[in-house]
């Protein structure tokens, strides 16, 4: 028997209730075996499940996806008048016929890419699917820091530095001047500080799937975060932060989205 984790926000519109009830429904009409969790419960891996279904907003969506490994993801937008729900493209009134798509195989999975993060010798422990920030931990003092970018290294001032992947490319960093990529995944420096010591000439760019970003700290309360809902990962100064492609995420793409 198919295992499903139904993973959901609390959140009090009729239609986001409506959603979760016709979810449920449909799941036990279909002999399908599975368990719910309040987003906020989320704390370790989800294991021994074949499908994780996410019922809410983009939020959710993220905060989910930092404790799936392998399993496939499926994202139910549960109002879609106020959810933007960029990766939830299924909604309760199509719920039913992806189901039925997957329980026959009959389903589309996309590999969205995903970063992590190795800190000094020690690997995070999950993936960011938008970005990462690595900067201060108040944003409006000056970040201080080496970076590496390909054979280019150079020490900076800046706001900060955003890494994203290209589903994150229409997020955060498109907001801060980032570009729309398909594949790899890009960086962008925020508002660096150009003085008479400082000159910044790496400030954007896209590196490709095998590429990494060096990042040594000279903050001593600098932070690292993944998708702005992390934990904040201590980066002191001296600490080494090593950004590379990791395992992507399986996500069952859904076309045409219904609008109610």
């Amino acid at each position: 028997m198919k295992e499903v984790s139904v993973i959901y926000m609390d959140y009090n519109t009729e239609e986001h209730k409506k959603t979760l009830v016709t979810v449920e429904t449909i799941l036990k009409n279909n002999n399908v075996n599975y368990s719910a969790y309040n987003r906020k419960d989320l704390s370790k891996k989800i294991l021994n499940v074949d499908l994780v279904i996410v019922i809410g907003g983009d939020g959710t969506f993220l905060r989910t996806s930092h404790f799936v490994d392998d399993q496939l993801i499926l994202g139910v937008n549960s109002d879609v008048k106020n959810k933007e729900g960029f990766l939830l493209q299924c909604t309760r009134l199509n719920f039913e016929t992806v189901l039925l798509q997957w329980l026959q195989d009959k389903h589309d999975v996309q590999n969205l890419i995903r970063l992590k993060c190795k800190i000094n010798s020690k690997e995070i422990d999950e993936y960011a699917l938008n970005e990462i920030y690595i900067g201060k931990k108040k944003p409006y003092q000056m970040s201080r820091y080496n970076i590496k970018v390909l054979d280019k290294t150079e020490d900076q001032k800046s706001s900060g530095i955003l890494i994203g992947t290209p589903h994150g490319s229409n997020a955060w960093i498109k907001s801060a001047g980032g570009e729309i990529i398909t594949d790899g995944f890009e960086y962008i420096i925020r508002e660096p500080y150009d003085g008479k010591l400082f000159k910044h000439f790496v400030k954007q760019g896209v590196l490709n799937s095998n590429e990494k970003i060096i990042i040594k700290s000279k903050m001593n309360d600098g932070i690292i975060v993944l998708d702005a809902l992390s934990k904040e990962y201590s980066f002191k100064e001296g600490d080494k932060l090593i950004v590379s492609v990791g395992k992507s995420l399986n996500y069952i793409k859904v076309e045409d989205t219904p609008k109610h």
